[in-house]
């Protein structure tokens, strides 16, 4: 998986900076340094291990159908589309979890100044039909929904009028992780 983040940050520094020659300019290395921690290691990794599971469905598993190897870069929106219908057959993914897989799609394009095939219309159509389809293979399946600002602030009020220090590290943790957007490196710490 290393080799994959530092190939995939190897092709952003070539893309953004072009070929760094061995008497860099003053900033290159910086520059290119600082293009490397743009993303979290975490979201690097995610990346690349979705990215070689695309580029495996364009290449293996199409030549494993008996079909002619897709194009992953550049991709075509239609190849987009077909590889949210084989995560779909493939039942490993649920629609919720999407957003990752596009993302790493996108992102490799976009890194190398591509226009990001994973996106409009027909592709929002077929998350909305993804998802109708788990609700109809699962109907007692739970829906997520967003907490409401009130139930928050009830949350916030509880907090502040406790004694307990428990009770008050809880209430903050939830109050800070919903004022931002539940972003899990901005709330991990607080507990």
């Amino acid at each position: 998986m290393r080799r994959r983040v530092e190939a995939w940050d190897a092709a952003l520094i070539r893309a953004a900076l072009g070929k760094i020659p061995k008497n860099e300019a003053p900033g290159l290395a910086q520059a290119a340094r600082l293009l490397t921690l743009g993303r979290r290691t975490n979201t690097k990794t995610s990346y690349a291990s979705k990215w070689q599971r695309f580029v495996d469905f364009c290449t293996t598993t199409q030549l494993e159908q008996g079909c002619k190897p897709l194009a992953y870069l550049p991709a075509s929106e239609r190849t987009g589309l077909r590889y949210l219908g084989f995560l779909s057959d493939e039942g490993l993914v649920h629609e919720t979890l999407l957003n990752p897989y596009l993302a790493a799609i996108n992102q490799a394009h976009e890194d190398i100044g591509l226009p990001r095939p994973a996106l409009g219309h027909y592709l929002n159509l077929l998350r909305k039909g993804f998802a109708a389809q788990e609700g109809d293979l699962n109907p007692n399946a739970c829906t997520r929904m967003p907490v409401p600002a009130d139930v928050v602030l009830d949350i916030l009020h509880l907090g502040l009028g406790t004694d307990n220090t428990h009770t008050l590290r809880m209430c903050s943790c939830l109050v800070v992780c919903y004022s931002w957007y539940n972003r899990a490196d901005t709330g991990i710490q607080l507990l």
